[in-house]
């Protein structure tokens, strides 16, 4: 979904009203997350399963470091 689509969207501040993200790139999603949390995205973003699974991904070869 586009943000400007959304009830959350707020014109007067050309964001969302609660702070998420709608990353345009998994790699930019994963990133973002990664720093500040899954949470961090929006649930409308239509690649936030995507976002989670390279997430999941990269914790699994964190851990296989080890």
């Amino acid at each position: 979904m586009k943000c400007t689509k959304c009830q959350w969207y707020s014109y007067s501040l050309r964001r969302c009203r609660n702070g998420k993200i709608n990353p345009r790139t998994i790699k930019g999603g994963v990133e973002a997350a990664s720093f500040m949390g899954l949470d961090y995205i929006c649930n409308y973003c239509d690649l936030k399963t995507k976002i989670r699974n390279k997430l999941h991904e990269k914790a699994k070869e964190g851990e296989k470091d080890d």
